[in-house]
């Protein structure tokens, strides 16, 4: 029979641990920084998680995570119930969300296997890096019979969070920029649409124009981006990007930077149809591929048959049309924008840097 941990007690071990925190200065406490301070943010999850469990039931194995009934191992644990009880509540009210802002991190491909293991697919480079060292630490501490050195690591990774938090901070803080000409504010966003970043970048782009619109127009809409391959994860979401008037979604828009087909676009639409949008977007980015005569032509048939009428552009042709509609939007302005969808929807820490990079040459610092 699998492994339970009370919540409550959790929750009380890391409260204690945040309160009593204090680097650990050996070897794993280097390693234990190392993952927190990198750039894997479900790994990141996984490593406080599987602490955490471990400083509360010292019978778990902080490898595991997901309780498989058909091997009937007795260590096991529900490691995302754990996280989502616990971790991620905790980490909103006490630690600003310096670990990734997450709602459900092991819904994420790299914590969808029953435990961790070298043979997990994971990309190669840093990331089988980081999985590498995780095992390491973790079947280290999967001998402990108390849960001492747990409590002791799990102290240690609170000093790590929050250093991560302070490096946030200056990640996303936006250095004074020139003034520029909406040519530099296009030839900015032509740069940052050169890397799709995971798909991340494309939707900043679009959310931050959209609502720089409307307020300009004094309509009292909002652009509500969602986390990247997490739109329709509640019932209030629809596309990519969300219009809202008076609490009412009012329109939608996908946005893919990856190639996709003509059945892509008619799911699309037929989303749009369901939740009764007339009008929607459907942006593709310098990374997508896709038929376009047959796409186009679906997107008419709909638009025929269900009154649902939706527009097929590319993201640099959406963008000089919307420069056009907002001529005196600078480069400063654009920059805040992208930066508070981009903690708003946690934005891999990549995706910032390539937005600061592609700012630079604007910077007056």
């Amino acid at each position: 029979m699998a492994q339970s941990i009370d919540t409550k007690e959790a929750l009380t071990v890391l409260e204690t641990a945040y309160k009593n925190r204090a680097a650990v200065q050996d070897e794993f406490g280097a390693k234990i920084r190392w993952i927190i301070l990198g750039s894997h943010k479900t790994y990141r999850y996984v490593l406080v998680n599987a602490l955490l469990a471990k400083a509360t039931n010292p019978l778990i194995d902080p490898l595991c995570l997901q309780v498989n009934t058909e091997s009937n191992y007795d260590k096991a644990f529900d490691a995302r119930s754990l996280c989502h009880k616990v971790l991620v509540p905790f980490e909103r009210k006490y630690l600003s969300d310096a670990l990734g802002g997450s709602n459900e991190p092991f819904l994420n491909k790299p914590a969808r296997f029953v435990s961790l293991n070298p043979t997990n697919a994971v990309r190669r480079g840093n990331d089988k890096d980081t999985l590498d060292t995780l095992i390491e630490i973790l079947s280290d501490l999967n001998a402990d019979t108390t849960t001492d050195r747990a409590k002791m690591y799990l102290a240690s990774a609170m000093v790590d969070i929050e250093e991560r938090g302070a490096n946030q901070e200056k990640l996303y803080r936006v250095n004074p920029i020139e003034d520029t000409t909406t040519q530099c504010v296009l030839d900015c966003i032509s740069d940052l649409s050169t890397k799709s970043q995971e798909g991340e970048i494309c939707p900043l782009i679009v959310a931050s124009l959209e609502n720089a619109y409307f307020e300009r127009m004094g309509m009292k809409c909002i652009a509500i981006p969602h986390k990247v391959n997490e739109s329709g994860a509640s019932s209030n979401e629809i596309g990519d990007i969300d219009i809202f008037k008076d609490g009412k979604i009012i329109s939608s828009i996908e946005v893919k930077d990856k190639d996709f087909t003509q059945e892509d676009v008619e799911h699309a639409i037929k989303k749009f149809n369901a939740a009764e949008l007339r009008f929607s977007m459907f942006i593709y980015g310098r990374f997508a591929a896709f038929d376009e005569a047959p796409s186009r032509q679906t997107a008419a048939r709909f638009g025929r048959t269900l009154g649902t009428y939706c527009s097929i552009v590319g993201i640099l042709e959406y963008v000089k049309v919307m420069l056009t509609r907002i001529p005196d939007i600078s480069l400063d302005e654009l920059a805040h924008r992208m930066m508070d969808f981009a903690k708003k929807i946690s934005c891999k820490d990549e995706t910032i840097r390539w937005i600061q990079e592609c700012l630079a040459k604007y910077s007056t610092k």
